[in-house]
């Protein structure tokens, strides 16, 4: 083992919300435990010191921050932007197109005397060309936290049924213009050119993201650790249901499910099967004795709402900013439903597992690690709305007999941060003796 106090510096595009806010709590929890920990981003939004401003926000960026979307003027900017995207055969979706808002002289101070160099959402800040110049600079092994599957694909951060990711990708889906060498292979011969030669090591928060780098063709042979993301336990913990409801002003005779994402439009959330599993449910509690319809309430998160029937009475709390009130959200329903059909995560199960919220989700991402069915919710086959009503009805009606109780310490922070400095040890030492790329099982 090595001595502390070890010294990481973490790259995320921002430190908060999603993918960086879980990338933050990792910072924090390092810290803690005694590592020298500093954080580098494009986007601050903390006073905290130990977070550092390093990258520049391009035009558009800065562009579509400062406009309204719905406003005429942002409506507008954003319909040409669109426009102009298909035109030039960018993509649509989220996907990573490789370029670089890093300005290395800012960054290069905090990176001395660094020993290990931390990586997680880093689209729009880190090009791999960057990456590279930063492994010269410091010859420190590199730690990619995975929060999706973009770092092993062309550019995407969910192929989706697309397999192009296990091969050199070329004719992506995803892209307006179908050409083998399109973006995708662009990229995926940029991250070959720039990363395959260097000590890369990736954590995986879920095993459906480890399957994702082992069938990849870029970085089969890697080794992957497999280490949970960790939830605020100050906040998402264990609490009374009726306080939680009474601070909401929630009824207290309802039978509450709490569903969100930040985007619900997004296909791969699986609203629609959602949706489905809920009429399912609705006709299923019609002919039962338990409960009626009328007493089953759903609570929202996220930017947006579907236009849909829902089936149920509905409150919509829009996308929740104060992590205070997302955990009363959890400790306040009766089942938290992630519909999510492809996921990394989210992160979202994890904080309503340590609430002791019973979960209903499909099989992909952190569900199967985290739900054992009949304790800590239901997971349910994919794609399949019967399957989830199921677990919704049997979720309510266990929880309808009383407050469950459970926890999970892979989702503490001190238990995060202990494996990281596993992790850490075992990189240097492998690094020092030159065999930077070791396979593990």
């Amino acid at each position: 083992m090595i001595s502390s106090p070890l010294s990481v510096v973490h790259f995320s595009t921002s430190d908060s919300h999603g993918a960086h806010r879980a990338t933050y709590l990792l910072h924090r929890a390092l810290l803690s435990s005694g590592v020298q920990s500093e954080m580098l981003v494009k986007f601050k939004t903390n006073t905290d010191p130990s977070v550092s401003i390093v990258g520049k926000p391009t035009f558009p960026e800065r562009l579509r921050s400062s406009l309204d979307p719905k406003s005429a003027l942002g409506s507008f900017y954003l319909e040409t932007r669109r426009s102009l995207r298909i035109r030039l055969g960018k993509p649509m979706h989220s996907f990573n197109e490789n370029t670089n808002t890093l300005i290395l002289r800012d960054a290069l101070p905090h990176l001395s005397k660094v020993d290990i160099i931390l990586l997680s959402w880093i689209d729009g800040f880190l090009s791999t060309g960057m990456i590279r110049r930063l492994y010269e600079q410091t010859r420190a092994p590199i730690i990619w936290t995975l929060m999706d599957a973009e770092p092993v694909t062309g550019g995407c951060h969910y192929p989706g049924t697309c397999r192009g990711y296990t091969r050199r990708c070329g004719l992506c889906p995803q892209l307006p213009l179908r050409k083998e060498q399109d973006l995708s292979r662009k990229n995926w011969l940029a991250k070959y050119a720039d990363l395959s030669d260097l000590p890369i090591t990736f954590v995986a928060p879920s095993r459906w993201l480890r399957k994702k780098v082992k069938s990849s063709s870029l970085f089969r042979a890697r080794r992957v650790e497999h280490i949970l993301l960790s939830v605020d336990t100050r906040l998402f913990r264990t609490a009374s249901k009726e306080v939680a409801r009474r601070s909401l002003q929630l009824p207290s005779d309802k039978h509450v499910v709490f569903f969100g994402a930040r985007s619900m439009a997004e296909e791969r959330k699986g609203m629609r099967y959602f949706v489905e599993a809920l009429q399912i449910l609705k006709e299923r509690l019609r002919k039962t004795r338990s409960f009626r319809p009328q007493s089953v309430l759903l609570l929202s998160a996220g930017e947006r709402l579907p236009d849909v029937d829902f089936g149920f009475p509905l409150k919509h709390f829009g996308f929740v900013y104060d992590m205070r009130t997302l955990a009363r959200l959890y400790q306040a329903s009766d089942v938290f439903a992630c519909s999510s059909i492809e996921d990394g995560g989210p992160m979202m199960i994890n904080e309503a597992i340590m609430c002791a919220t019973p979960t209903v989700a499909f099989d992909t991402g952190v569900a199967p690690d985290l739900i054992t069915s009949g304790e800590r919710g239901y997971v349910a086959k994919i794609r399949d709305a019967k399957d989830f009503a199921q677990g919704l009805y049997r979720s309510l009606t266990l929880t309808s007999r009383g407050s469950p109780s459970f926890t999970e310490k892979r989702c503490f922070p001190f238990y995060q941060a202990r494996s990281y400095r596993k992790l850490f040890s075992e990189v240097i030492i492998s690094h020092s003796k030159g065999h930077p790329n070791e396979k593990h099982a």
